[in-house]
């Protein structure tokens, strides 16, 4: 497997050196740098990709991941937020992704920024918060306000 990522992570240059600033041979260049395992520079990569391009649900998936990981939840929301822009209906796994990191009382106030700007699918996050079964104590029990 490793000599797979380490040839696409050669493509990708070669189609880097052809369109520098293609989010797409960005995207698979920081993909293919994060199988080789050299998550550092896959991070600064695809941070370069997901700035060019919000809409690349892949790039944006593995930020929110690495965000999340690392405890910098404000990044992680945004990016969030961004793969539930480009949706009509809203998964449950990225509200799920957000509840569980709320989890965190780090994550509350980051949370809450984000909500504060009222994107679409905050309705919906708080009625999947509503909905969620409850076990023993949560960062969204009672007392505690998100929005």
């Amino acid at each position: 497997p490793l000599r797979r990522y380490q040839l696409a992570e050669r493509l990708a240059a070669k189609a880097l050196s052809l369109a520098p600033l293609n989010a797409t041979a960005i995207t698979a260049s920081g993909l293919a740098i994060a199988g080789t395992g050299d998550a550092e520079r896959a991070d600064r990569v695809l941070t370069l990709a997901g700035q060019r391009s919000w809409r690349d649900a892949p790039t944006q998936i593995w930020l929110l991941r690495r965000r999340l990981r690392q405890g910098r939840y404000a990044e992680g929301f945004a990016h969030v937020d961004a793969l539930l822009r480009q949706e009509e209906r809203y998964p449950p796994l990225p509200l799920a992704i957000m509840a569980a990191a709320g989890l965190d009382p780090k994550a509350l106030q980051p949370l809450a920024d984000r909500l504060a700007f009222s994107p679409r699918w905050r309705t919906p996050f708080l009625q999947f918060l509503a909905a969620a079964p409850r076990q023993g104590t949560s960062a969204f029990g009672p007392g505690n306000r998100v929005a």
